[in-house]
């Protein structure tokens, strides 16, 4: 993690654990059941929701322009987060690439999941679902 001796060095420092957060969160789902999937929907609605808004922050602290040499760090570093996240929520919620590792005990469950599916607005880039129970199937 790197620590830097100005004013940005807390949000970078936030950017670096969301950063881990992500990876973290990766490596659970490259190794997860199905059943793990769909008990982790909300806890990859609030890692991404975190990472958003750190990036949001980061944006921010461009605007500002403070001159200090961590913003322009700190831009290629959110950047690169946004398109992490956004390549996961498409993923995850468009393309539904977990879809098939997922096991019913009816054919009745199975339609009723997919009508809750169908019926959910999903996060677009961090922004909070609306109709969406937090990610309990």
């Amino acid at each position: 993690m790197r620590r830097a001796a100005n004013p940005d060095a807390a949000l970078i420092a936030d950017g670096d654990a969301q950063l881990g957060a992500l990876l973290a969160m990766k490596r659970r789902l490259d190794q997860a059941g199905p059943a793990a999937l769909v008990a982790m929907r909300a806890e990859i609605a609030v890692v991404v929701a975190a990472a958003t808004g750190i990036a949001q922050q980061a944006q921010a602290a461009l605007g500002s322009g403070s001159g200090h040499e961590a913003v322009a760090d700190l831009a290629g570093a959110s950047d690169a987060a946004r398109r992490e996240v956004g390549s996961f929520i498409h993923d995850f919620y468009e393309r539904k690439i977990f879809d098939p590792y997922l096991r019913f005990a009816s054919v009745e469950d199975e339609e009723a999941y997919r009508e809750r599916e169908a019926d959910y607005q999903f996060p677009d880039q961090g922004r909070p679902c609306e109709g969406h129970d937090g990610g309990r199937p």
